[in-house]
């Protein structure tokens, strides 16, 4: 099994390739209706379905990379001129990015739900966090230096009075992204993961248990245009289109819950 530094590293030299392939004569910034975004990888089937929507709507074309929201933010940080929008899976990435002045205007378009998922019929009947520490369980957790879902993680455990180091004997497996956590549960591999509800939701073969509301601690989806000598109109239009409401009807499709103003009515 891959150590957390080996995963993280080998992401980050993938990410890296990718940005210095996109900086290469000829894949430069000449195109004002070609739109680059950086997403967060657990959200790859609402957000294709959107910019399938907006793509047919505007005619704008929009190259999408997706991947673990901290080295999509290292790559923003390293070529900051690439993309025109970030999407990663918390707002807390957001935020790093603007401190760093990379970020301008914001849209909030959805929120992460943490849930623990497990096996179909639930065989080891696990019900709460602290299920998760009892004895012989194999666990999947996000890698907090790679991808939202881990970083939230200690403050979670936190709230239900528990701390990371309980559950260590039972983790088997560290995931770069959440779509890789629920892959492991559903295919068998594993017993239960903490991951977003969201992702959960779309695989077969497995039951999704809900965390109090009052103990969880969610994500806001924030979708940032990038700064860098000015934004593109066609960028700043996507943007606007991800937090409409037919952007919001596709998020709710897929479980997503999203900000009263912009549901469908």
């Amino acid at each position: 099994m891959m150590s957390r530094f080996a995963i993280t590293a080998a992401l980050l030299v993938a990410v890296t390739a990718i940005v210095l392939l996109m900086r290469m004569p000829g894949a430069g910034r000449v195109d004002d209706t070609r739109i680059v975004l950086f997403c967060g990888a657990a959200m790859r089937p609402p957000i294709d379905e959107i910019i399938g929507a907006f793509q047919r709507r505007t005619g704008h074309r929009v190259q999408t990379h997706y991947g673990a929201s901290n080295l999509l933010l290292s790559q923003l940080k390293l070529a900051p001129d690439v993309p025109d929008v970030f999407l990663p899976g918390d707002t807390y990435y957001i935020e790093e990015a603007r401190r760093e002045g990379l970020i301008g205007d914001s849209k909030h378009i959805a929120l992460f739900v943490p849930a623990i998922m497990v096996q179909a019929d639930n065989p080891h009947g696990i019900e709460t966090l602290a299920d998760l520490t009892r004895s012989q369980l194999r666990v999947g957790l996000g890698d907090e230096r790679a991808t939202a879902i881990g970083r939230i993680v200690p403050e979670l455990l936190e709230r239900h009075g528990l701390s990371a180091d309980a559950l260590v004997p039972n983790v088997v497996f560290t995931a770069a992204t959440a779509p890789e956590l629920a892959g492991g549960v559903s295919l068998g591999h594993l017993d239960a993961v903490i991951v977003w509800r969201e992702v959960a939701l779309r695989l077969d073969n497995a039951e999704v248990v809900t965390i109090p509301p009052e103990k969880n601690v969610t994500a806001p989806l924030v979708a940032g245009l990038v700064d860098h000598d000015g934004v593109k109109p066609a960028a700043r239009e996507f943007v606007e289109f991800l937090a409409s409401p037919v952007a919001a009807g596709i998020f709710e499709a897929h479980h997503y819950e999203v900000p009263g103003d912009q549901s469908e009515k």
